[in-house]
């Protein structure tokens, strides 16, 4: 016997179990998403990982911080009408700025 064949009777679940069944399942469903929803967000997009990989190069050839060598690569971006992403890849593959 199952719930659906339970419920057509009359007064197969109360209002109280109504409310349990229902807490009982919003519980459930948190638990089973929250680990896949962490590994999602605890993760680095491969975009944030390029950018650490061309600041990194960028700080231990230069001998710079990390904030200068951002702006190394913002001001370089902007200064020669190029996207930063464009920038950031070419630096992580030549090792340096084009």
């Amino acid at each position: 016997m199952d719930l659906h064949s339970l419920e057509h009777a009359a007064a197969a679940f109360t209002e109280v179990s109504q409310t349990a069944g229902v807490l009982l399942a919003s519980h459930a469903a948190v638990a089973l998403s929250s680990p896949a929803h962490t590994l999602r967000w605890n993760r680095p997009s491969p975009r944030a990982t390029r950018s650490g990989q061309a600041m990194a190069l960028l700080m231990a050839r230069h001998y710079i911080a990390e904030n200068d060598a951002f702006n190394v690569l913002r001001r370089y971006s902007q200064d020669n009408n190029v996207k930063l992403s464009g920038i950031v890849r070419q630096v992580s593959e030549q090792g340096r700025l084009p």
